[in-house]
């Protein structure tokens, strides 16, 4: 999510928890796979086919990570090691030190917004990863 601006993540944040006027910030904007990935997350398969058809299949995944599927939660998980152990040696300067990722903080809000909006629905559907 790095590659994203800080001001489209408020945006997508916002979205996810249900604000239409940030959703239309997102479907107008430069990026509109956020829009996709908002409605994606609340079991729009429309929007999930869209995802994979305009090749962001990740933020499909991630989607159904959300929603508890095991073979997508274990596929990021995997995704992530690679990139965190790229970047960890690459953030180890002098010293050993770990330096600070940007954007932590719009991740994290990012976080909690999806464990607001999924705790407010029983469920959603699913699109298969393969």
């Amino acid at each position: 999510m790095e590659q994203y601006d800080v001001k489209l993540l408020l945006a997508l944040v916002k979205s996810v928890e249900g604000r239409t006027d940030f959703f239309k910030v997102l479907v107008e904007g430069p990026h509109p796979e956020l829009a996709a990935f908002s409605n994606a997350i609340r079991g729009d398969d429309d929007a999930m086919v869209w995802l994979f058809k305009h090749d962001f299949a990740w933020l499909a995944i991630l989607s159904n990570a959300c929603d508890g599927d095991e073979k997508a939660i274990d596929w990021l998980a995997e995704m992530a090691l690679q990139k965190q152990t790229r970047r960890a040696a690459a953030a180890r300067p002098r010293g050993g030190e770990v330096l600070e990722v940007p954007g932590k903080g719009i991740c994290l809000a990012l976080r909690d917004a999806l464990r607001r909006t999924l705790s407010r629905h029983d469920g959603f559907r699913r699109v298969e990863t393969k």
